[in-house]
């Protein structure tokens, strides 16, 4: 009953939302409002089209009013994939995932006690519904396929993923046949759902493949896979990749296969974030897969110059749209990651010569433009308030560490350059430190970056300001730290009182302000 109330509730709100916004809503844009129930910070993320492609890897973030709730309009004149994201702990969102097009309209609720999310839209709604269910079946199987593949040989695994999709795939038809969703909302969701299957694929198969070749001998849990099952992977990731077509549909006959819908060649779905990655793994496949299992594989080529090395690759087997939005991916992705974009920039200056229009690159620039300021930086020069632990390469505990923090409040954040949350954490420092200051805590940064990286280490510490005391952690430091705090990923937040007491629970991240603020207080003055 209740849950029957809230859809009601829903769907009335949303009508008032577009009849209030009737001004700045029109049939050329999309409209998403959405509320956070129990909110634990103050901003929600939202990944949306850049310039109408239907990829959803530029992400932003809103912030949510005093209510939990947000807004988001934007013009577009093609349909797009959006996604909605809230963090409720490290490594853990509510989110919901939306195929819209233009005069498209949506209320989304993401409740962080009940970890679950609705959804109101007035096109398409048991199309959106069943979208993130299945979404949901298959986040989980791709979650759990790295235990699963070192149990099933080749064959196994593709009778496993091969009845997953067709089930999912069979949901999306039975829903076309009552008339509630649009077709071509259905086809676009079948494409992108078969893409993602045979990127996930083509994981597992070259998994057990390497698995079982190469490395067993070092590690025996492995299962050692007969030649039969090997030919037959080789011969199921040929299929892939070289027609661009789906997984083979019988494991016993692999040139049976079930062609795609439609050609991938200037479709919509060429822009999705599931036919990219379906285009890397294509990459992949050709210059690292191939030429290893052929025993040609030249790792000189690679290290002399990785960029041009696989810039080459998008050259020789992508033309038209595929070239240009899988090069266009590669510069956004790889000018992120400032340790390994130094051979990026001449290239990149030629792609914009020839492709002006492509939608990446005003995102391009502006962190390519980041990335010619952060080469200048310099790692002497830092402000009073920046300090660096003497003696950190003989520091090889946490006691060790902290020792130098006796009787002082530390709040402490362990973190990498190579880390792109942290990073984005570094956002809400300048309200964090006034926190810090009025409440006489100290702030304590632990890198988990590797030594060679130290030059990179220092150049983001000067580009953040990031005031406080630093050490970059040795491998001892590195074992014990993650030892003593449980952490399971980055970035990672703990609390010290005067005491020498050491949090265990989750500390929120900066972002989410006065939770934050109150789990601090409470800690410290218990």
């Amino acid at each position: 009953m209740f849950s029957m109330k809230l859809k009601l509730f829903q769907i009335i709100l949303l009508s008032l939302l577009i009849i209030t916004t009737k001004e700045m809503y029109s049939q050329e844009t999309v409209f998403i409002h959405g509320k956070v129930i129990h909110p634990k910070s103050n901003v929600v993320n939202i990944s949306a089209p850049t310039n109408n492609v239907t990829s959803w890897a530029i992400t932003k973030k809103m912030a949510l009013n005093k209510d939990g709730h947000f807004s988001f309009i934007q013009e577009a004149s093609k349909p797009g994939f959006y996604e909605i994201s809230y963090e409720t702990a490290p490594f853990n969102y509510i989110s919901v995932k939306l195929l819209l097009s233009a005069g498209d309209s949506c209320f989304v609720v993401l409740d962080t006690e009940t970890q679950s999310a609705n959804i109101s839209c007035n096109n398409n709604q048991y199309g959106l519904e069943l979208f993130n269910e299945l979404n949901r079946q298959i986040q989980e199987l791709e979650t759990n396929a790295v235990n699963k593949f070192r149990k099933y040989n080749s064959y196994e695994i593709n009778d496993t993923i091969i009845k997953s999709r067709d089930s999912i795939l069979k949901q999306l038809h039975d829903l076309s046949s009552n008339g509630n969703t649009k077709q071509n909302f259905l086809n676009t969701l079948a494409k992108e759902i078969t893409y993602r299957y045979a990127s996930l694929y083509y994981d597992l198969i070259r998994n057990i493949v390497f698995m079982s070749e190469e490395v067993r001998e070092n590690h025996p849990k492995y299962l050692k896979q007969s030649r039969e099952s090997l030919l037959f992977a080789d011969s199921t990731l040929t299929q892939l990749f070289y027609t661009f077509e789906s997984i083979p549909n019988n494991s016993v006959e692999p040139n049976n296969q079930l062609k795609l819908s439609a050609e991938p060649v200037n479709s919509e779905l060429v822009f999705s974030n599931s036919y990219l990655k379906f285009l890397e793994k294509y990459i992949y496949y050709r210059g690292y897969y191939l030429p290893q299992r052929e025993k040609t594989f030249d790792l000189k080529m690679v290290d002399n110059n990785f960029h041009k090395y696989n810039l080459n690759l998008y050259a020789l087997h992508l033309i038209d749209k595929e070239f240009e939005y899988g090069v266009g991916s590669y510069f956004y992705t790889w000018f992120q990651k400032p340790n390994m974009a130094e051979e990026l920039l001449k290239p990149y200056n030629r792609f914009k010569m020839y492709y002006p229009e492509n939608p990446f690159i005003p995102y391009i620039d502006s962190i390519a433009e980041e990335y010619k300021l952060f080469k200048n930086m310099s790692i002497t020069n830092f402000a009073d308030n920046v300090n660096f632990i003497a003696g950190a390469d003989n520091i090889n505990s946490l006691e060790e560490l902290l020792g130098n923090f006796n009787g002082q409040n530390l709040y402490i954040d362990i973190w990498a350059t190579t880390c792109p949350p942290c990073l984005k954490e570094f956002a809400y420092y300048s309200d964090l430190y006034r926190f810090l200051s009025l409440n006489d805590i100290s702030i304590l940064y632990i890198s988990l970056d590797k030594t060679s990286e130290m030059e990179h280490w220092k150049k983001t510490i000067n580009k953040y300001n990031l005031i406080g005391y630093h050490i970059l952690a040795n491998k001892k430091l590195e074992a014990d730290i993650k030892a003593k705090t449980k952490m399971f990923g980055l970035p990672w937040y703990c609390i010290k009182d005067r005491n020498g007491n050491l949090s265990k629970e989750f500390i929120f991240r900066p972002s989410s302000k006065e939770n934050l603020h109150e789990q601090i207080n409470s800690y410290i003055n218990e």
